[in-house]
C-alpha cells in the first residue's frame, strides 16, 4: 500500500510537471524563435579614455577605467536601474574587476612600493556595507585576467602560477597546485559555483616561454570533489574559457581557425558552436550565460569587429553589434562590451527584447494580511540537514514565504517535489536534474524580474547546496 501511495504521488507530480512545462513552452516558444530586437546604449561617456574588462551582474556593470590618465586605473560601476555611475576605487592601480551580487573584486598594486616585478593583491568591495577588504596576502596575486567571483568564492592566480580560492563564508583560502611548464603562464581563470576552468600549458615543450610550443588545453577543477578534469586534448585552446552551470565554452584553433567550442559536463559531450568563416579571422574569448553564448570576431575581409550571440535553445546566431568591439560579458538579456571605434572609447550595453514577450506573472499576492510584496530571505539551513530535509525546507520557503503568482509557486514547488521523489527512489541523477531545472527557472525569473535578485540568489544557492550533498554522499 505504501508503495502504491508513493507511485500515485509520483504520478501526480509528473503530470503536474508535464502540464507546467507545456504551459511554459506555449508561452515562450514564439518569443524564443524570432530574432531579438537589439537596443544599444552607451554607458560610460568619457572621450579619449581607455576602458578595459567590463563585467555585469544583474543591473550593475563594472569596468577598469583610465579617465585620469594611462598611469591611473580605477574601477567604476554603473547601476542600470538608477542610471548612476560610481567610482569604486581611488588607488589608481586597480585592474580586471569582476562582480557577483553586491561584491566587486579586482587586483590592485597599491602595496607595491619599491618592490619590482609583479606585486598585486586581490581586493573586494561590498556594495551593501560600503566596506573594502584585502583578500590575498601582499604581493601574492598575478596580474592577468584575474580574479573571478561566484557566490561566496573568489579565485585568482598566484604569482607562482598556482590557483588560490578564498571562501568568504569561512574566511579560508586554499591553494591548488597546477603543473605549468613555464613560469608566468596566464591561467585565465573563470569560476561558477564550485567549478573552476582554466587555460593550461603543462604539455608545452621547449626551453623558453616565447620560443616553446605551448600546446594549451582547457582544464576544470571541482572544489566539491577536489578533482581536476582535462576538458580538451586538442592542444590548441585559445584565450580564456567561460563556464556557466554545466557548460564550458572557449576558442580553439585545432583546424587552423578560431572556432568556438562548448563542453557539456553532464553529458561529457563536446560541440562545435561556431566555425570561423575564414583563415585569419580573430575570435575573442566567448562568454556564456544560460543558453546564450556571446563573442567578438574580426576578419580581414571586414573592417569591423562584430559581437555575435548563439542561442543554444534555438540553435540560432544573432549579430548584436558592428564596430570596433572587444572585451565583453553577458548577463540575462544584457550584453556589455568595450567599443573603441574612431578613437572614441566607451562601455556599451545591448539589451535584447523580443517582439512577442512571454507573459510574466503579476507577482500579486493575497493582500489581506497587510504584508507587502517583499520576501524575507531566511538564514542558511543547518549543515547537518539531509538533502531531503533541505529540499523540503526550500519547498516550504517557496510555498509559504515567497510571495508570487500561484502558477509560479506551483512550477517551482513541483520541480522540488519531483526531485525529492527521485531521491527517495535512490535515483540521484534524476534528483539532481530536477534541481538544475529549478535553478534554471529561478534564474529565468530573475532576468524577467518576476523575483528579486536576492530571492533568486537564495533559491539558487540552496539548490546548489542540495546538489553538492547528493553528489558527495
Amino acid at each position: 500500500m505504501e508503495k502504491m501511495k508513493k507511485f500515485y504521488k509520483t504520478g501526480l507530480i509528473s503530470i503536474a510537471l508535464v502540464l507546467f512545462l507545456i504551459a511554459c513552452t506555449a508561452s515562450t516558444v514564439t518569443a524564443e524563435n524570432v530574432s531579438p530586437t537589439v537596443t544599444v546604449t552607451r554607458i560610460a561617456t568619457g572621450v579619449l579614455s581607455y576602458w578595459n574588462q567590463p563585467a555585469i551582474y544583474n543591473d550593475k556593470i563594472v569596468w577598469e577605467d583610465y579617465r585620469n590618465g594611462y598611469e591611473n586605473s580605477d574601477i567604476y560601476m554603473y547601476d542600470i536601474s538608477t542610471g548612476k555611475e560610481t567610482q569604486i576605487t581611488t588607488s589608481g592601480s586597480a585592474h580586471f574587476p569582476d562582480i557577483y551580487g553586491d561584491r566587486i573584486v579586482w587586483i590592485d598594486e597599491r602595496n607595491k612600493g619599491s618592490n619590482s616585478g609583479y606585486y598585486y593583491d586581490v581586493y573586494m568591495y561590498d556594495l551593501s556595507t560600503g566596506k573594502e577588504t584585502q583578500i590575498s596576502a601582499d604581493g601574492s596575486a598575478y596580474d592577468y585576467e584575474s580574479p573571478s567571483i561566484s557566490g561566496d568564492k573568489i579565485v585568482w592566480q598566484g604569482s607562482e602560477d598556482n590557483i588560490y580560492v578564498h571562501n568568504l563564508s569561512t574566511n579560508e583560502t586554499i591553494e591548488i597546485v597546477t603543473e605549468q611548464q613555464y613560469p608566468g603562464t596566464n591561467l585565465r581563470l573563470d569560476i561558477f559555483n564550485d567549478k573552476i576552468v582554466y587555460w593550461d600549458t603543462r604539455d608545452a615543450y621547449g626551453t623558453e616561454f616565447n620560443d616553446g610550443i605551448l600546446n594549451p588545453n582547457i582544464y576544470m577543477y571541482n572544489l566539491s570533489t577536489n578533482k581536476e578534469t582535462q576538458i580538451t586534448t586538442s592542444k590548441s585552446a585559445v584565450g580564456k574559457p567561460s563556464i556557466y552551470d554545466d557548460k564550458i565554452v572557449w576558442v580553439d584553433n585545432r583546424d587552423g581557425k578560431d572556432d568556438i567550442y562548448m563542453y557539456d559536463i553532464s553529458t561529457k559531450k563536446e560541440t562545435l558552436i561556431k566555425a570561423s568563416e575564414e583563415v585569419g579571422c580573430s575570435t575573442g574569448s566567448p562568454k556564456i550565460y544560460g543558453d546564450r553564448i556571446v563573442w567578438s570576431d574580426s576578419c580581414y575581409s571586414d573592417e569591423y569587429s562584430n559581437i555575435r550571440m548563439y542561442n543554444l535553445s534555438t540553435s540560432t546566431e544573432t549579430l548584436i553589434a558592428r564596430g570596433n568591439a572587444w572585451y565583453l560579458d553577458v548577463y540575462g538579456d544584457k550584453i556589455v562590451w568595450i567599443e573603441g571605434h574612431n578613437g572614441d572609447g566607451g562601455i556599451y550595453m545591448a539589451t535584447l527584447t523580443w517582439d512577442e514577450e512571454p507573459p510574466l506573472d503579476d507577482n500579486n499576492t493575497d493582500d489581506s494580511n497587510g504584508i507587502d510584496n517583499e520576501t524575507q530571505v531566511p538564514d542558511n539551513c543547518s549543515s547537518e540537514l539531509t538533502p531531503l530535509d533541505r529540499t523540503q525546507a526550500l519547498k516550504e520557503y517557496v510555498e509559504c514565504t515567497y510571495k508570487c503568482n500561484v502558477k509560479t509557486k506551483t512550477g517551482l514547488a513541483t520541480l522540488l517535489d519531483t526531485s525529492m521523489c527521485h531521491y527517495e527512489n535512490c535515483d540521484n541523477k534524476k534528483a539532481v536534474s530536477m534541481l538544475k531545472s529549478f535553478i534554471h527557472l529561478a534564474e529565468k525569473m530573475r532576468v524577467c524580474k518576476q523575483i528579486s535578485a536576492e530571492e533568486a540568489d537564495y533559491m539558487v544557492k540552496e539548490a546548489r547546496k542540495i546538489i553538492d550533498l547528493i553528489e558527495t554522499h
